[in-house]
């Protein structure tokens, strides 16, 4: 097996420990941003909140339940 084989057969082997369930629970941090601009509108991690400006001090910054399949997000 060549290393580009090998490489490969690795990167497929962690993307398949990497696939979530539908049903799992799952914690998630986000930062999301206009694509044309840059801007970030929302984020979970408070250090990318300060750095945009967008900063609440009210709010808590904290990763997200996700569960797949459910429609929550």
């Amino acid at each position: 097996m060549t290393e580009n084989e090998e490489a490969k057969q690795q990167r497929e082997e962690a993307q398949q420990q990497l696939t979530v369930q539908n049903s799992s629970y799952i914690l998630v941090d986000y930062t999301i941003k206009v694509k044309d601009t840059g801007e970030v509108v929302d984020t979970t991690i408070e250090e990318e909140a300060k750095k945009a400006g967008i900063f609440d001090a009210s709010r808590v910054y904290e990763s997200r339940l996700v569960v797949p399949g459910k429609g929550m997000l």
